[in-house]
């Protein structure tokens, strides 16, 4: 299983791009995701958490509120996650900026179990980060990205 965070502070409206996108492209890959909020003010967010209601995705008030930290609470919202999502076989950190236009390459070595042996020292492997072949922004968008927006059927 590999659950995915996408982390939100006042970007909602990347954010619900990004989980639309993942979601989009990642359907019956057994990826679960789960938006975890700073404490947003934004217009937005009532949109990005009505659209992961809809995806069947879990929306998350970190603990960390960004505005009351001295320092940016970003790591200690994934740590969070990691250790509130223990039995995941990995885990998939999604920027905000992030836009899934298909299937990403990694998901077909998961399904297929390329990538299921275990880190050294017994660690689970970390899945995501910036590699290229990951991420796609939305200037490199090769689909419509209207169709991220519509119901899923």
């Amino acid at each position: 299983m590999i659950e995915a965070c996408i982390v939100n502070h006042n970007c909602s409206q990347f954010s619900e791009l990004a989980l639309r996108s993942l979601v989009a492209t990642n359907r019956g890959a057994g990826v679960h995701v789960s938006v975890v909020d700073n404490h947003s003010t934004d217009p937005g967010v009532d949109a990005l958490r009505e659209a992961t209601d809809a995806l069947g995705a879990r929306f998350v008030l970190a603990r960390w509120p960004a505005e009351s930290a001295r320092v940016n609470s970003h790591g200690e919202v994934l740590r969070d996650f990691v250790l509130d999502h223990s039995g995941a076989e990995f885990y998939l950190f999604v920027d905000a900026d992030v836009v899934f236009t298909r299937r990403p390459p990694w998901r077909t070595h998961l399904l297929a179990g390329a990538a299921r042996r275990r880190a050294p020292h017994g660690q689970r492997p970390l899945v995501g980060g910036s590699p290229s072949a990951v991420r796609a922004t939305a200037r490199q968008a090769k689909v419509g990205l209207n169709s991220l927006f519509e119901n899923p059927s």
